[in-house]
């Protein structure tokens, strides 16, 4: 079963209201889109990433 986005948006606003577990900020949270790029992850770490290559049989 497929639910309306401006459905769930609405409850989420309506959640702001009355102070429920499902808000605009919580469903922000749940939708937001992480994306993290390599090249800050080695820098951040200081050291080359070790790589794996496995090939399927």
């Amino acid at each position: 079963m497929k639910i309306s986005e401006a459905l769930i948006k609405k409850t989420a606003s309506l959640g702001d209201i009355l102070k429920l577990p499902l808000n605009s900020e919580r469903l922000q949270k749940l939708t937001e889109n992480y994306v993290v790029s390599n090249k800050k992850i080695r820098e951040a770490i200081g050291k080359q990433l070790p790589i794996y290559l496995e090939k399927d049989c």
